[in-house]
């Protein structure tokens, strides 16, 4: 046990800094085992918009514009992004890992070091707070643990949430001053000029830093200024700071004040959050004991808030400090705040946490949460992120309060000591889920997009579903594809970024075309057409390149109705889909079709189909033996023929009820009347002669329709004319 205390206490940073790179891969094993294939998969995973976020750093970069602005999602608009969620400071560790690892994992690796990084920070902060007994070292480690792994990071590191993770501000921050009032390793100048860069770095990060970091440093910045009160060494201290905040502001005026000082927070574009979205996302008095739900960020844990209360107990009734190890090397050492300072700074941020107000015993208590809603304009939407801020006054306190005693008992019972520093660690991880399978989530890798990526020319991609947010309301969940832009890396309608105007998102809910493709409405005959008229008005203006349709984020109505309705588009190439067609994809004519391959079969109920289905077919299903769709009144085909030819077209097909009839027309003045049975799956022939279908649509008209439920068969409530399974088309000589 001596050796191994030794052998910390050598170079307790590097071993501190190994064991949380350790730690961490654990907790991230199911992740990164995964390798270029999935992302962190919380219930909120964020994963498009940061890798997107990247790409278009380096995209900007590369042609010399900020990076700031953007219409490369959300078209037409161009955005102004200083207040999105960019999060540049970690670009130049994508930018380096990214080629070497690919997307995904140069992503999880950003996820990885914000555990790293930020237990690191908080281990050398506690050394440097800690009395150099011989327990410190061991202290801080755990200390940078229950940060770095606390419920806080647990949430948004699943959310792969990057802007959010970099908890090491708070110690790396108040780690710079400290050095700027007691110069150990660092000439003033040099510690002014990092300190300058770190806070430049907070607002690289997110800018809620900025709301955040103030609750958790002005008391130590105070502080530290009342010690230096004498002969006049505050004063200079002050100079060095207010220097450090000059420097910064000069920095932060290129990126992102310039920017952000052109937005104005009306509350009719950038609207306010609610107190219901307060109180949902507010921190319940329940979490102050440790006996909170494990949701999100609205819990500070259980072992942890237990050892803090434990902590508080231990100050009380604790009557005098022990004497330091060493008195001489302590009194030379600065002033440090007592434990109690600590925890009472903590007591802003978590009353903060718990959002506006909180009810006890039925009385409604106003909190100051309301004061900083109303100053922030409603734009800071969840209280409970403040547990960030508020972990690490806490955990600074919880080290502070528990030395005395775990020294003492270090004298007695070194390895009770370290055995019970070791248990208490481990209920952490065990506390906060880390030795659970890390959530993950695959992303697949579509060619299509990498072929649309080395096509020239400027044009837009329309995804469906659409899906336009801007953080907190939207319409659509099409945000996802978000992701691809970066591989296709064009201009694309679909995006989400945390603010934009309100009349941005008012432009696609006001629209027929995009609220009805995001699946908020449903379209009347007239709105159908206006729905029409705006995708070929894109289609020739924007112009519209290419329509990619996810179809595994579709409900079975919206995957019937939106391809069909695609299909039937004029301006589109026929269709293309992966072989299981969960991905079709349709593009311009004006950027050439290419050699159009003639339809020579349509085999109905195969993921085939969704190339050529129309509207008017119910989803494939097995009916009746084989494998097919059943048709309203009136259903569309969309089949490629030469113009010059006549075809032999054979389909089978089972009426739904007797005296069914079905008339096969199209636009080139064919149509042919066929009766159908409705004893059996059947066969039938005709012949479109030469030019029967110029725009390569054939319409399927019935005389009628009955549902299964009128008939009392079933609770099928569709309307069902007649099913088919397949369509084979033979050239005539």
């Amino acid at each position: 046990m001596q050796r191994l205390t030794s052998v910390f206490s050598r170079r307790p940073l590097l071993w501190a800094a190994a064991a949380y790179v350790l730690l961490a891969c654990l907790t991230l094993s199911n992740l990164l085992l995964q390798g270029n294939t999935a992302v962190p998969g919380g219930k909120d995973s964020d994963y498009y918009q940061f890798l997107w976020g990247y790409w278009w750093m380096g995209q900007a970069f590369a042609q010399g514009q900020s990076p700031l602005w953007t219409d490369y999602v959300l078209f037409p608009h161009v955005s102004n992004l200083s207040l999105h969620t960019l999060a540049p400071i970690w670009y130049p560790v994508y930018a380096l890992a990214a080629p070497l690892v690919g997307r995904l994992a140069a992503g999880n690796l950003l996820v990885l070091l914000g555990y790293v990084l930020s237990g690191t920070a908080m281990f050398v902060w506690l050394r440097r707070q800690l009395e150099p007994r011989p327990l410190a070292s061991g202290l801080a480690f755990f200390g940078g643990l229950a940060f770095a792994f606390s419920p806080y990071m647990m949430t948004h590191a699943s959310y792969i949430q990057v802007n959010l993770t970099p908890l090491w501000w708070f110690p790396f921050v108040l780690l710079l001053w400290d050095e700027l009032a007691w110069p150990r390793r660092l000439p003033r100048a040099l510690a002014a000029v990092l300190l300058a860069l770190a806070l430049w770095g907070v607002w690289l990060t997110d800018l809620q830093f900025w709301v955040w970091l103030p609750f958790a440093a002005w008391g130590y910045v105070l502080w530290t200024l009342w010690t230096q009160r004498r002969d006049g060494r505050w004063l200079r201290l002050l100079a060095w700071g207010l220097l450090a905040l000059a420097l910064m502001a000069a920095l932060a005026w290129f990126y992102p004040l310039a920017a952000l000082s052109q937005i104005t927070l009306d509350p009719n574009e950038y609207p306010p959050a609610g107190l219901t979205t307060l109180h949902a996302y507010a921190l319940p008095l329940a979490a102050l004991v440790g006996l909170a739900e494990p949701v999100e960020t609205k819990t500070l844990g259980r072992v942890l808030v237990w050892l803090l209360w434990g902590g508080v107990v231990i100050g009380l009734l604790r009557r005098q400090r022990h004497p330091s190890v060493n008195p001489a090397l302590s009194a030379h050492l600065p002033p440090r705040p007592g434990a109690w300072f600590w925890l009472a700074l903590a007591l802003l941020p978590l009353v903060l946490a718990l959002g506006p107000d909180a009810a006890v015993g039925g009385i409604t208590i106003p909190l100051p949460y309301a004061w900083l809603h109303e100053a922030l304009r409603g734009q800071h939407r969840i209280p409970a992120r403040f547990t960030g801020a508020a972990a690490f006054l806490l955990v600074t306190f919880l080290v502070l309060a528990w030395q005395p005693l775990l020294e003492s008992l270090w004298r007695l019972r070194r390895t009770v000591t370290l055995l019970a520093l070791a248990g208490a660690g481990a209920a952490l991880l065990v506390d906060v889920g880390a030795f659970q399978p890390f959530p993950t989530r695959t992303v697949p890798d579509y060619a299509i997009h990498h072929a649309i990526a080395g096509e020239p020319g400027d044009f837009v991609i329309m995804d469906v579903p659409v899906g336009t947010h801007y953080g907190w309301t939207g319409i659509g969940r099409g945000y996802f594809s978000m992701y691809y832009g970066a591989v296709h890396q064009h201009r694309m309608v679909n995006g989400w970024l945390s603010r934009i105007p309100y009349s941005t998102l008012a432009y696609y809910i006001n629209s027929p075309l995009f609220s009805w493709l995001a699946g908020t409405r449903d379209l009347s005959p007239e709105e159908q057409a206006q729905a029409a008229q705006e995708f070929d008005t894109y289609l020739h203006d924007w112009p519209l390149g290419y329509v990619i349709v996810y179809r595994d984020w579709l409900t079975p109505d919206q995957q019937n109705r939106w391809p069909g309705w695609l299909n039937e588009r004029p301006g589109l190439c026929p269709a293309e889909a992966t072989d299981t067609a969960d991905l079709i994809w349709w593009r311009a004519e004006s950027l050439g079709c290419g050699d159009r391959p003639v339809t020579t079969h349509a085999d109905l109920g195969t993921p085939a189909d969704w190339t050529v289905i129309g509207t008017g077919w119910y989803g494939p299903e097995m009916i009746g033996g084989p494998s097919g769709r059943w048709a309203g009144q009136t259903a569309v085909l969309r089949l490629t023929l030469d113009p010059a030819t006549a075809y032999e077209l054979t389909f089978s097909a089972l009426a739904f009820g007797d005296d069914r009839t079905v008339t096969l027309t199209g636009i080139g003045g064919f149509a042919q009347e066929i009766a159908l049975n409705a004893d059996g799956w059947h066969d039938y022939q005709l012949t479109l002669p030469a030019g029967a279908l110029p725009d390569s649509r054939l319409t399927l008209k019935h005389n009628d329709t009955a549902s299964p439920q009128a008939l009392g068969l079933s609770d099928d409530a569709r309307l069902l004319a007649a099913a088919y399974a397949q369509f084979t088309l033979r050239p005539l000589p």
